[in-house]
């Protein structure tokens, strides 16, 4: 029976929909099932000698399973993703800024040579904002490029 729980752990391993419920098709019950026919077919069982040989030693063959897996904080993990999302938020931001400024100092030049001061002056007030803001988006992008650092680093030594 050793050798038989050792496929299925492979078997598993390889594919991650019968495990993983980040996988697109975790919650696709036909496609596990026909994992698990495949891996019947290779066992050379009938379709349902998984069902019984996992009911017949549920505890050893969780207890093997958890041995080989390695264990993963899902809070964590998904506080990593949300954190990547908000850097590429702000990174998406700063480009939008910097693109924005170059037009608004391009309108700036047009509007003082065509002796528009008033517009140009407020104009101008407006890059200087937006100037600032992207000066301060920078550190919180370090920041947060940091934190990242951080916790990929925490996870990986903590695997």
């Amino acid at each position: 029976m050793g050798r038989q729980m050792e496929q299925i752990i492979e078997f598993v391993k390889e594919n991650a929909l019968l495990y993983d419920n980040r996988h697109p098709m975790f919650r696709d019950s036909r496609a596990k099932d026909r994992k698990w026919k495949e891996l019947a077919v290779t066992m050379n069982r009938d379709s349902n000698f998984t069902e019984v040989l996992f009911v017949e030693n549920e505890a050893q063959v969780a207890a093997r399973w958890h041995a080989t897996t390695e264990p993963t904080n899902d809070v964590t993990v998904t506080l990593l993703q949300g954190l990547k999302r908000q850097r590429d938020g702000m990174i998406e931001y700063q480009r939008r800024t910097r693109k924005c400024l170059r037009k608004d100092r391009e309108v700036t030049i047009k509007l003082l040579k065509d002796g528009k001061e008033d517009h140009a002056k407020i104009l101008m007030k407006k890059v200087k904002c937006q100037e600032r803001d992207l000066q301060a988006s920078y550190g919180q992008l370090r920041n947060l490029q940091e934190l990242v650092y951080t916790m990929e680093m925490a996870l990986i030594l903590c695997r």
